[in-house]
């Protein structure tokens, strides 16, 4: 009896500090350990030989039997040991294989959370900012110099907010058709609408109690709530809806995409493409009109128009989800671009966006915007889709100078700073312009510490407006789930 005790606190000793389930099979040892200890306890003089062993992982020792009681002692001990020896061994060997695995995913492309993205949609939403103000202090200017021309020609914000929708968006309806995981259309729509939708509805009312008496605003607003802004009567809720074009664009966007697994294989895609084009060049060239001059706008501003910014941002998330880890290791490697190449390559693509907001910015916004003129946006696209795969994958010295806690702060909460400060600046500099003519007319030192001061208190409101507004609907977006509960090639990490 005392020896069976003995044996029995010494195979507890000798077992390896884990847990049953990191050492599959360990609880069948366990057992039979019992039994011969309870049998010794009740003076059983004989128990029946047991073979256990593990499944998982293969290199686990089998102990084909219990020793018989009368065997010494040492015997059972050795058994013990090297079934223990064998477990830890293979346990360390599933550790490490599991770390490898982790450390692989880790390092895997991701479109859950990218912080060069966030900081993108920081400095879309200031130039935007930046546009609208100049558009009050100086309403028709021309020219500009290589680094106002991001400010007179700031509604390329608006762009770069459109090709990162695409690239962001499209991700999982390129693993779709890749033969991954089908993205669930009906929460696709869920997610969409419950991240843009609240907040826009809660712009509308507030922008009907400031302009309009109760009575009209079923007749003003009726097609703001369905995102058909061309078909609302003109200025009916200016300013507010200045820049609400763009979001009936994104909700376009948004309806065509699901159809991205169709078109996105070998001939349909090739034929989707070149009848775009196609059409695209037609109507550039007048050769394909709509039945008005209205129409004809709203098909420059539409999905239609401004395709070629989401189609940039599409083919930047195919190269960053498909091929991402592979070039990023690749260009570390590269010495040249470690110390200053990289760097050298980002200049050289906003050197040439400059060059060609310059233009834009020499021959007017509504030129610019007019056919065949549009066809700038062709080239804006893909600049901006470079500017976003330089910080994704080259190894860049100066990268914090975008990707930084500012701008990433401001991306954060673009959304609302992008339904609150147009109505802020331009009502507010009006009311300034007026109160004292000859001021705010130019852009001199009052000039800036007042758009500076607007700006703090847009960020202020639009930080509340995030917290109280957006972020309660964000939770509930949060929990839709992604993509069917079928087998696929990857796994859902996107932001839909």
């Amino acid at each position: 009896m005392r020896w069976t005790m003995r044996f029995s606190r010494f195979c507890a000793a000798a077992a390896p500090e884990r847990s049953q389930a990191a050492l599959p099979g360990s609880h069948r040892v366990s057992s039979v350990l019992k039994r011969f200890a309870r049998s010794q306890a009740r003076g059983s003089p004989q128990l029946s030989t047991h073979t256990f062993a593990s499944t998982k992982p293969d290199s686990l020792v089998r102990i084909h039997s219990v020793p018989h009681p009368v065997r010494p002692l040492r015997e059972h001990a050795e058994a013990v040991r090297s079934y223990a020896a064998a477990a830890g061994a293979a346990t360390q060997q599933h550790d490490k294989t599991a770390a490898g695995a982790a450390t692989q995913q880790r390092d895997a492309p991701s479109a859950g959370y990218l912080a060069e993205v966030e900081a993108l949609r920081g400095v879309a939403i200031a130039l935007v900012f930046l546009y609208h103000c100049d558009a009050v202090v100086r309403p028709g200017a021309h020219g500009a110099g290589a680094l106002f021309a991001f400010v007179r020609s700031g509604h390329t914000g608006v762009s770069l907010f459109f090709m990162l929708s695409g690239f962001l968006l499209s991700q999982p309806f390129l693993v779709e058709a890749a033969g991954g995981r089908r993205v669930r259309r009906r929460e696709y729509f869920a997610r969409r609408a419950l991240r843009i939708v609240p907040l826009y509805y809660l712009a509308i009312l507030v922008s009907l109690w400031w302009l309009q008496p109760l009575a009209k605003w079923a007749e003003v607003s009726w097609p703001f709530w369905g995102f058909l802004n061309g078909l609302a009567p003109a200025y009916s809720l200016w300013p507010f809806s200045i820049g609400w074009w763009s979001l009936a664009t994104e909700v376009q966007f948004y309806v065509l995409l699901p159809l991205l697994p169709v078109v996105a294989r070998g001939l349909p895609s090739a034929i989707a493409v070149g009848g775009y084009l196609a059409l695209y060049a037609l109507f550039l060239l007048q050769l394909l009109q709509a039945p008005t001059v209205d129409a004809n706008l709203f098909l420059l501003d539409s999905v239609f128009g401004r395709g070629w910014l989401f189609l940039s941002g599409i083919v930047g998330g195919h190269v960053w989800w498909f091929h991402g880890k592979q070039l990023r290791d690749r260009l570390a490697r590269v010495r040249p671009l470690a110390l200053g190449g990289s760097d050298a390559l980002l200049l050289a693509i906003l050197a040439v966006l400059s060059a060609l907001l310059q233009w834009v910015a020499w021959i007017g916004p509504v030129a610019a915007q007019n056919r065949p003129n549009h066809v700038w946006h062709v080239a804006e696209g893909a600049l901006w889709a470079g500017v976003l795969l330089v910080l994704l994958l080259f190894p860049l010295r100066g990268k914090a100078l975008l990707v930084n806690p500012l701008m990433r702060s401001a991306g954060l909460v673009s959304y609302s700073l992008f339904l609150i400060h147009v109505p802020v600046v331009t009502i507010v500099l009006h009311q300034l312009q007026e109160a004292r003519p000859g001021q705010y007319r130019t852009w001199d030192a009052s000039s800036l510490l007042v758009c500076g001061g607007l700006f703090a208190v847009c960020i202020a409101l639009s930080a509340l407006s995030y917290r109280f507004v957006e972020r309660p609907f964000l939770r509930l977006k949060a929990r839709l789930p992604r993509t069917s509960s079928q087998p696929g090639d990857a796994p859902d990490r996107s932001m839909l």
